[in-house]
């Protein structure tokens, strides 16, 4: 059981190398939930999806933010469609770590259906870049009570 004055701690692994973006995000984040949480992000430095892989292998995290423009899976699910591969990402992701998934993207890569489709492979949420501050943060709330559910 929580103690009512203690913050619980959040990790939230953030796919995408680009840190300006990943900037705004935090600032989001921490500017909606970081009185009610202990929050760090950890953040890949390069857009190849195997340091992204790795990061969640070492890391505790409770959910994931991928900017999915910002990834290239080619080295892990070498897929002759981008897409492909970032959709077995989001696959992957979800069914090792059983953690929620949030999904960006700035462009549709090539199908005006890939926020199902993300949503399909285990994406909890997909929404476009720029994304509503409030969308994002809604997304991090339901989220974090997908977290609190598990058991």
């Amino acid at each position: 059981m929580l103690q009512k004055d203690k913050k619980c701690d959040i990790k939230i692994l953030l796919g995408n190398p680009d840190e300006p973006i990943n900037m705004v995000h935090e600032n989001i984040i921490r500017n909606k939930i970081g009185d009610k949480y202990n929050l760090t992000f950890i953040s890949m430095s390069n857009i190849d999806c195997e340091e992204l892989l790795e990061l969640a292998h070492n890391h505790d995290f409770d959910i994931s933010i991928l900017v999915l423009n910002n990834i290239y899976p080619n080295k892990i699910f070498p897929d002759e469609d981008r897409k492909i591969g970032i959709l077995k990402l989001i696959k992957y992701l979800k069914d090792h770590y059983n953690k929620p998934v949030i999904a960006l993207y700035g462009w549709n890569l090539g199908d005006p259906d890939i926020a199902n489709k993300a949503v399909l492979a285990g994406a909890n949420f997909c929404l476009p870049i720029p994304t509503e501050v409030e969308d994002l943060t809604n997304a991090v709330e339901k989220c974090l009570e997908i977290v609190f559910k598990s058991p």
